[in-house]
């Protein structure tokens, strides 16, 4: 209810500031993204465990997984050219990222304390989740052809935290290998984020967006205790309006 009142919101007020009737869209969107950040990944995130005479060296990789976004919206114009507008949406999407734990060097036999804690190296492990998914973008588009789009997005997840579910830090922790030294915490269930890309009106109903997205505060942080490791869901979209006749 709070994402709906705060849609018709948005709605309500950009068409009182708009000069053009609404028009209602329905909209599908796929793409890869994954858990990163502008100048780290998950590839900087590795650990070391030493018993008496034995020990074990391993670090965890992050893969991109699909993006899946359907749903319906509204847009407009502030001026009467076209050039300036506005659209907002409601969708379900769906995300997420891959993790797989790789052993780099191993030395003597660990004990079942220390075994315990290590993940399943070369175990690649899904990590998804099902949001409703809360659009704004402004349009600029200064050629007939070829037009500018940016905006921000918050998202509610439908999905329970990865971290939460499971002692220590959730199915996530366990999969990353449990240390004292790494305390993954997953953002939930609300997330910021935002878009930038091109988009090209097909004919009178159709539209293709191209975006880069990604979340504007971090939605992983892993502790390592000397420093912390903020990671960012990231990726590349292709979406597809259809102009609804209504």
């Amino acid at each position: 209810m709070l994402l709906l009142s705060v849609v018709f919101t948005l709605f309500g007020t950009q068409a009182s500031i708009a000069q053009k009737k609404l028009n209602w869209h329905a909209n599908f969107g796929v793409g890869m993204t994954d858990m990163r950040n502008f100048n780290t990944t998950f590839n900087d995130l590795q650990y070391g465990i030493r018993e008496d005479d034995a020990s074990i060296e391993y670090k965890v990789n992050s893969k991109p997984d699909y993006l899946i976004s359907a749903g319906m919206g509204v847009s407009g114009s502030f001026r009467r050219e076209g050039i300036l507008g506005w659209d907002a949406g409601l969708n379900i999407r769906t995300g997420g990222f891959r993790v797989t734990a790789n052993a780099l060097e191993s030395e003597g036999e660990l004990s079942d304390f220390f075994r315990e804690m290590l993940p399943d190296f070369g175990k690649t492990e899904s990590f998804r989740y099902w949001a409703l998914h809360v659009p704004f973008s402004l349009n600029y588009r200064p050629f007939e052809i070829i037009g500018f789009t940016f905006g921000g997005d918050l998202y509610y997840q439908l999905s329970s935290s990865p971290t939460d579910a499971d002692f220590p830090h959730g199915r996530l922790g366990r999969h990353m290998g449990f240390s004292p030294l790494n305390t993954p915490k997953y953002q939930h269930p609300f997330q910021l984020g935002g878009h930038i890309g091109i988009y090209a009106p097909i004919g009178e109903k159709l539209r293709l967006d191209v975006q880069f997205v990604t979340d504007l505060s971090p939605r992983l942080t892993v502790d390592r205790t000397i420093s912390e490791f903020k990671f960012r869901e990231m990726g590349l979209m292709l979406n597809v309006q259809y102009k609804l006749g209504w």
